[in-house]
């Protein structure tokens, strides 16, 4: 394998496992955090974008 294909199935790789954990880590964390099991969440909340003052006016 040369090593072109070796970062291209990095890359591919990076991306699946971003897919994944998006998809299998909320439901995941939330049955430990059901369970009882210290979670420590991978990815931050990312906070929902309301518009500003200026735009609710106009």
């Amino acid at each position: 394998m040369t090593f072109a294909n070796l970062i291209l199935v990095l890359i591919a790789l990076g991306v699946a496992s971003l897919f994944i954990m998006r998809a299998v880590i909320p439901p995941l964390g939330a049955f430990a955090m059901a369970a009882g099991f210290p979670v420590i969440p991978l990815l931050p909340p990312q906070p929902h974008k309301n518009p500003g003052p200026s735009v609710r006016a106009g």
